[in-house]
């Protein structure tokens, strides 16, 4: 009877405190926690987590679903240029509605990504072992200059970097008020 009460009492409080801040809608327990009668409450409270449970395990089983899907797309997607990727998409899109969302979503979230730049100085500039210069910037991350550069000067200290996506898939480094780039890949 004690416990009941203590319980009762906890649930009554967690109720007061909570009950505004907390939408019925955005609680699943809170018709349970109002109710006065003890048995329907309980029945009330373990046919709610028995439901939670349920959508927690349909959750769970639709990203494990989307992880794999995503797995055996970058496996079928591997080695191919961004065009042959996007016709590739195309077909899938047009076989199956379910893909073509979840690659809208994907070529949304790949833009978004190829939209975003790095700027930062540079703050220190050392050679590698193959004489390639590996660039640390005073955000902390460190570049590796590629193959795939035009720059015909060497990186100074003092310069102000932006990082951005190249055409092709990797990333270019370019320098305010100075000509070309250089291809670089981030090594930190």
């Amino acid at each position: 009877m004690i416990i009941r009460l203590a319980t009762a009492a906890s649930l009554s409080l967690a109720a007061v405190v909570s009950g505004p801040a907390l939408a019925q809608a955005d609680d699943p327990y809170a018709d349970c926690a109002a109710t006065t009668d003890d048995a329907a409450r309980l029945a009330c409270f373990d046919a709610t987590y028995a439901e939670q449970r349920e959508v927690i395990a349909a959750r769970a089983a639709a990203e494990a679903e989307a992880a794999a899907r995503a797995e055996e797309r970058e496996r079928e997607e591997f080695g191919l240029n961004a065009f042959q990727r996007d016709d590739r998409r195309e077909e899938v899109a047009e076989s199956d509605p379910v893909q073509a969302e979840e690659l809208a979503r994907i070529e949304e979230e790949e833009r978004r990504e190829e939209e975003r730049e790095v700027n930062s100085a540079v703050v220190e500039v050392f050679q590698d072992a193959a004489r390639r210069q590996v660039v640390l910037l005073a955000n902390g991350q460190i570049w590796r200059e590629t193959s795939n550069s035009n720059m015909r000067r060497d990186v100074r200290p003092g310069w102000e970097a932006n990082i951005s996506r190249s055409g092709l898939g990797g990333f270019r480094m370019t320098f305010e008020g100075q000509r070309g780039y250089i291809g670089v890949s981030r090594l930190q």
